[in-house]
Order: structure tokens, then sequence, then C-alpha cells
């Protein structure tokens, strides 16, 4: 019932994919898989390609390096497809508003975020569960994360993905959603319980410039939510978030700048000592400084008992 898309750039992890999804799907299954070490195709494309190819109704779009732990998920979502004719795509992580504002899927804003993922690294593992109860085991949704996301065949061909707009690795996954969140019923899930096993992106300078060319062409649909909300409130909590994520990362001092410009931040008081951190933290190295000032804390603290 369920085509399997993966874009791979690492095969052992999508031969553990496959031996994990066999193991715990319990439904009929086939693979569409393309090795992209050597081109180096933009998602949207690859995706795309491999999806006018499937032949089962439903499509998953998935990263190669997940484990799936919950037995029987194929069938959990092919009876809330079944169940609820009005959904078109099924994710484990995303939220219920996208601002205008640069950013990816996450707010920072309890009660608009939901995921439910587990990242290991490292031999650690992060649950990243939230909120802590659901109101219901499918939430609706604004946007999606890309690592796993179900959907019907047909919601896929009446709007694929953008390849003229995305032709890298970045926003295919919000653009996704958002435009068949627009058109019909996007969810997210906690019944699905899988292991991401990496922690993390890179949120560097290729992605904060795909940011800045992505909500540039799509300003004419954003901001968009789902449900009740409070735009002041929501793009603050978002301009903040992104502000601090983005402030370690690799990106470009005339970057940075343009990020804080376009999007009108300096007139904005409350957020000029966020924008300080983004604009200086990493070029001035001040992560270090604030571990040295950490340690010596430590060190205090140690002697003073």
């Amino acid at each position: 019932m369920f085509s399997l898309i993966v874009c791979s750039v690492h095969p052992p992890y999508l031969l553990q994919l496959q031996a994990s999804v066999a193991e715990t799907i319990g439904v009929a299954h086939e693979w569409l898989t393309w090795d992209n070490r050597k081109e180096n195709r933009g998602l949207a494309t690859v995706y795309n390609d491999l999806a006018a190819q499937a032949q089962h109704p439903y499509i998953i779009f998935l990263h190669e390096d997940l484990i799936f732990n919950t037995q029987g998920w194929g069938q959990i979502l092919l009876t809330h497809f079944e169940q609820h004719p009005g959904t078109a795509l099924i994710g484990v992580a995303g939220g219920r508003y996208k601002s205008n504002l640069c950013s990816g899927w996450y707010t920072g804003l309890p009660g608009y975020d939901y995921i439910y993922v587990t990242h290991r690294d490292k031999g650690q593992e992060y649950h990243l569960h939230r909120p802590d109860v659901w109101p219901q085991a499918f939430m609706p949704a604004a946007v999606l994360d890309g690592l796993f996301m179900a959907c019907r065949k047909k919601a896929w061909e009446a709007s694929p993905f953008d390849t003229q707009l995305l032709k890298g690795f970045h926003f295919y996954d919000i653009d996704f959603s958002l435009r068949l969140a627009q058109q019909s019923g996007v969810m997210i899930t906690n019944t699905i319980n899988l292991i991401h096993l990496t922690k993390g992106g890179d949120y560097s300078e290729v992605w904060a410039q795909e940011a800045l060319k992505y909500h540039h062409a799509r300003k004419n649909i954003l901001p968009f939510a789902v449900g009740e909300y409070n735009r002041a409130k929501a793009d603050k909590a978002v301009a903040l978030y992104w502000l601090d994520w983005l402030k370690n990362f690799s990106i470009k001092p005339a970057t940075r700048w343009r990020w804080v410009r376009a999007q009108g931040f300096l007139q904005q008081p409350g957020l000029w000592y966020a924008v300080a951190k983004f604009l200086l933290y990493k070029p001035l190295r001040l992560k270090a400084v604030h571990e040295q000032i950490k340690n010596r804390r430590t060190v205090w603290n140690r002697k003073s008992r």
C-alpha cells in the first residue's frame, strides 16, 4: 500500500532502514531509492522523479537515517487515511504556525510545535516528545519536518515539490506541506515511535541564503496557521528563537546583516539584544568566552564547598 522514497547518500543507513521497515511496517510496500552520492541532485527533483514511479496509492518520503520501533505503523497510517479522506499528508514533527519571518518549521512557542522523535547521537538518546501530553494522537499542522512525510499519491500529483524554486536540500518539506495544508489536511502524529540517528542539521550559510530566498518567494501566502493564534506573540517567539539558534552557525557577516535588515529587526527594540548576539557571537568567538566563564564558575563552586 505504500511506496517508500529515499534519497540516499549513506548506503549502510539505507540498508538498516529497509530492514527496520520490513520488521515493523506490517503492510505491503515497495522501495524507490536514489543514490545521490555522485550527482548530488536537489531533493525536490529526486522526490518528484521517484514519486512518478510509485505503484501504490500512498507515498512516504523519508530520511535514510531512521529506525522504527512501532509495530504495525503502516496500518496505523492506512487506517487514518481511510477514516479521514480530508487528510493529505502526515508527519511526526511540525507546527501549526508558519511565520513570514525567515525560519524553519519550529516556533519555540509552547502549543505551536509538535514533535515525536528520538535523536540518537554518539550513543546518547534525546527524546523530543513535545508537548508531553497531546490533545489527540493526530494534530492538524501548517508545516512539517521532512524526515518523515506520508501522503496520498493523488495529493502529490496535484501539488508536487517545487523544483524551480527549491533546487537544493532546504525548505522542500516546509513548502510541500505548507501548500498542501492550504488545500486540505496535514497532520502530525505521536503514534509512530522512530529514532533519528543524527542530531540537528546544518543551518549555516547555504541554509540562511535559502531561507531569505524562500520567504521572499512565498511572501504572498505567509504567514499561515491552523487554528487560533496570536500573530504578534508568535512572530516575536519565532524571531527570538531563530536569532538565538543561528548565532552559533557559520553564516557570513554580510548575510547576517541582510537577515536582520530584511526582516525589520532593527526597528524592534525588544529584539536588539538577540540581534547583537546573532551578529557578533560567532564572528567574535563569544562561545569560547562563555565556555571559559562556565568552567571558571564550576572550579570556583567546587573550591567553595
